[in-house]
């Protein structure tokens, strides 16, 4: 598989996507807990184990409440990063770009 060039522009779509990306994550948190706040045993009386199956299904619940937090936590510092890694390669083309202004007037000048 080919390597990609990183431009300006392409990491600036990465961030957009990645902000989007927290952003369906993080709405999905409250329907988890809204979900495993509803459960009890009388509401899986049709189950030959309503308190086990309850039990169960929270705990998965309560775990997938943490894996979102754990993924949204790791997004928003990847979204940290690739801002920083981005202003970074913004700063270097600046001075790359300044630092050869500067030696084609030197050599104009010569």
């Amino acid at each position: 598989m080919g390597q990609t060039e990183i431009t300006p522009e392409v990491l600036t779509h990465r961030l957009g996507q990645l902000e989007t990306l927290v952003d369906e994550v993080s709405k999905l948190r409250p329907d988890v807990v809204e979900i495993r706040d509803r459960q009890d045993a009388q509401t899986w009386s049709a189950v030959q184990s309503p308190t086990t199956y309850s039990g169960q299904l929270r705990q998965t619940l309560t775990t997938m409440e943490t894996s979102l937090d754990t993924y949204v936590a790791t997004m928003v510092t990847m979204h940290e990063e690739l801002a920083a890694y981005a202003k970074d390669m913004k700063d270097l083309d600046e001075n790359v770009t300044a630092r050869l202004q500067a030696i084609k007037t030197a050599l104009d000048a010569a």
